[in-house]
């Protein structure tokens, strides 16, 4: 059994220079790693999606963008995503790379986050790196890189990741949270769940840790009363948070479930569609038979049950309920699974150290036992698996990311270059006519919203909603499309 993590309050012995040398590499080629994966991105563009997630939030008045945070009953549509767009845009304003360069920095912090997950959980350093590098870059979800609109999973994880990071370290100390401990807990879950509705399942990822570190001593009615009204009350605790947010997901003024993108089929076609999927974005493993993922997960239970290796077991929670609030929603896969991927890249990583040590015992027994076989053995096998790992990878880097931010946003930018080279300046309160424009959808009215930055500047877009003549005579401002360009009509 793998023993827990010593207290942090111990002192810590001075660590010797190679040591200290070695930590100094891994950091430095995990990071190396990560921006020779993500560098390219820094330049991308808008998206379609950060435009209409924009304009939404910046008609938010910011006094009620923040009261908001502490209401997740009332169903308002992730609104730590609207912190993230409205701190930049009020400084940045229509220029991506500020947006691209935050949202790339907080994917490096959650993979520092998942290694710290992992060490608290009482994985060795060299598996909680491996971890920390599969959250640096996976081909599988590469639209997370480059494309804000998924900034409310990063944002999630993060502060997932934050508060059972934060938790675990407390309890890893054998003792209760504090008051103000609990209530840093509870802010770090509701920063969380205001991100993205996946965060729902924080509460039963840390009950889970509970039960698997720390469980009552006797499995009696009167045991586990004491035990939810001590050990497990932070949890609940982080439940009732979790409730509010489910009642406002499904009753709150502006409910996500009612909208039609977010329809529940509850059905073992959906469940096996969804985990095929998942199968294909996390482990590249396409087109999977229903008989094939069912050994898979067969395999993986009996590793995490059987191993009886508690870090193992609290990830396989987290791969099962992490993407519970998405799986059974249509097309949900990819940078959805960020979440899961946590659990699978701990999961992997101690598995694959695990089984690189058995290998290097049955060796090192081979050669009589000779110190130097161990460590080769283990650092060729780990380095295999790396450049395995990289090369699954690349294609990614290389075609599908490249290609995907060669396409996206050209016209968005198109767009924000040619209202730049307007010359009119809209009065507050005033009207905007777009007697035509290139996109023809609604992210035209986005757009111009945003560039004019002033919310009492009506917008009107005769390609997705016809104004009469007589209304489009009382518009201060009529702008056509011809030959390419804008043209001020009047």
């Amino acid at each position: 059994m793998r023993s827990p993590p010593q207290p942090l309050t111990q002192p810590v012995a001075r660590t010797p220079v190679w040591n200290r040398l070695r930590k100094t590499a891994s950091v430095a080629f995990l990071l190396v790693y990560y921006l020779y994966f993500v560098w390219h991105i820094f330049g991308a563009r808008f998206s379609g999606d950060d435009m209409m997630n924009m304009d939404y939030y910046f008609k938010l008045s910011p006094l009620k963008l923040a009261l908001i945070q502490w209401m997740p009953w009332g169903g308002t549509y992730r609104p730590m995503g609207g912190l993230f767009y409205m701190a930049i845009f009020s400084l940045a304003g229509l220029n991506p790379a500020p947006f691209h360069s935050f949202a790339l920095l907080t994917i490096a912090a959650n993979a520092y986050l998942t290694f710290r997950v992992a060490r608290l959980l009482g994985c060795a350093e060299l598996p909680a790196g491996l971890a920390a590098l599969v959250m640096c870059y996976h081909g599988g979800i590469a639209a997370l890189y480059y494309d804000t609109g998924f900034i409310y999973d990063i944002l999630c994880g993060f502060f997932y990741l934050a508060a059972a990071g934060f938790y675990i370290r407390i309890r890893s100390r054998n003792r209760p949270l504090r008051a103000v401990e609990t209530a840093g807990l509870l802010v770090l879950t509701l920063c969380a769940l205001n991100s993205k509705e996946m965060a729902v399942t924080l509460p039963v990822v840390l009950l889970a840790y509970e039960w698997i570190y720390h469980p009552p001593a006797r499995r009696k009615p009167r045991d586990l009363v004491i035990w939810l009204g001590g050990a497990a009350r932070a949890p609940l605790l982080t439940a009732g948070l979790a409730l509010l947010t489910v009642y406002g997901v499904f009753f709150g003024s502006q409910a996500l479930a009612k909208q039609p993108a977010y329809g529940l089929d509850f059905s073992l076609a959906r469940l096996v569609d969804f985990q095929r999927n998942a199968f294909g974005d996390l482990l590249f493993l396409r087109n999977l038979s229903t008989t094939a993922m069912a050994a898979i997960w067969l395999a993986v239970t009996g590793m995490a049950w059987f191993s009886r290796d508690r870090a193992l077991r609290l990830c396989w929670v987290l791969m099962v309920v992490g993407p519970l609030p998405v799986e059974f929603l249509e097309n949900r896969s990819g940078a959805c699974l960020y979440l899961p991927l946590a659990g699978w890249a701990i999961f992997a990583a101690v598995v694959l150290v695990g089984l690189a040590n058995g290998i290097a015992a049955l060796l090192e027994a081979v050669f009589a036992r000779r110190d130097w076989v161990r460590g080769l053995t283990v650092t060729a096998l780990v380095a295999a698996a790396v450049v395995l790992w990289s090369s699954h990878n690349l294609p990614y880097r290389n075609g599908y990311t490249n290609h995907a931010l060669a396409d996206m946003g050209a016209d968005i930018a198109l767009v924000i270059r040619q209202l730049k080279a307007l010359p009119i300046q809209p009065q507050p309160h005033s009207v905007v006519a777009f007697l035509d424009d290139p996109l023809r959808t609604f992210d035209m009215a986005h757009i111009a919203q945003l560039f004019y930055h002033d919310r009492s500047i009506t917008i009107w877009q005769q390609a997705t909603a016809k104004h009469t003549p007589q209304e489009l005579s009382r518009a201060e401002h009529l702008i056509d499309y011809r030959d390419g360009k804008f043209m001020v009509v009047r």
